[in-house]
């Protein structure tokens, strides 16, 4: 991997994403870029343009309005620290257009996006993710990880699968960024639902250059989506890989319908690839 960005802004700048995007760079000896989202600040209002959410600026807040550049330097100097600490080299390149377009334009360019579930700022606190954030999921070109919590090393890949071609991409794709992780436990989680035994064997062969131990697990459940979450609630330390249908699915997934989901109760890095 050779460009991994960690996405950030003032309103909701989180050590714990910081420090799993330095862990990823140390693990694949990566550059990693802060990409500083200057005109984040501004409190983001949804509208609907071809099919496709777009989030314009509106008001901005008070603290940008008193003291607008103090705010970009706390970034970087919080930045810098947590980069400092874990050793790793960073760079900060700070974007003071539109929030979205120029997280997209960033990822077009980027092997890697680390992005915190919180950095939406109009997220509920209540919400696993905001609107700013599942606007990204529709509209980045490289794969995301979504930090929820803090996440300081991965001792287990859970593969998420749903029976499509995307997921088996997200899967290599993951594999292929991530070479650091072959000899991590793997685990293939299904529903049973999901398609005949076959699968199983050619996911195997799949994989097996990447992966020196791994094993498949279905949920017999008639909620994939609740049976799901809850076998991420009893893993440690995990990282969970999606395919590109993971994005458009995810909310499904998501019990509750979508958005309404506490960030603690996934508390994992969530890969999230294109297809």
């Amino acid at each position: 991997m050779e460009n991994l960005l960690l996405l950030i802004n003032d309103i909701a700048f989180n050590n714990s994403s910081a420090e799993f995007a330095c862990y990823l760079a140390a693990m694949t000896r990566s550059r990693l870029q802060g990409v500083l989202l200057a005109g984040g600040r501004e409190a983001l209002c949804a509208k609907r343009t071809a099919n496709l959410e777009v989030y314009a600026p509106a008001a901005p807040d008070k603290k940008s309005v008193l003291n607008p550049r103090a705010g970009i330097r706390d970034d970087i100097r919080q930045f810098r620290e947590v980069c400092g600490k874990e050793r790793v080299s960073g760079t900060v390149n700070c974007l003071k257009g539109d929030s979205l377009r120029e997280a997209v334009s960033a990822s077009r360019f980027a092997d890697l996006m680390v992005v915190d579930a919180a950095i939406s700022p109009d997220a509920d606190d209540n919400a696993y993710l905001g609107p700013f954030v599942w606007a990204l999921l529709q509209a980045a070109e490289c794969p995301l990880v979504i930090v929820s919590g803090p996440a300081s090393e991965i001792d287990e890949i859970v593969l998420t699968y749903d029976g499509s071609a995307s997921a088996l991409f997200a899967f290599r794709r993951f594999a292929r960024l991530f070479p650091c992780f072959e000899h991590k436990p793997v685990v293939v989680v299904a529903a049973d639902r999901f398609p005949d035994c076959r699968h199983e064997r050619l996911i195997e062969e799949q994989l097996k250059p990447y992966y020196t131990q791994m094993h498949f697990e279905a949920l017999y459940a008639r909620d994939f989506g609740s049976a799901l979450f809850d076998f991420y609630q009893r893993r440690n330390n995990c990282f969970i890989v999606m395919g590109a249908s993971g994005r458009t699915d995810f909310s499904r997934l998501v019990p509750g319908g979508g958005m309404h989901l506490n960030g603690g109760a996934i508390g994992h890095p969530v890969f999230i690839s294109h297809f």
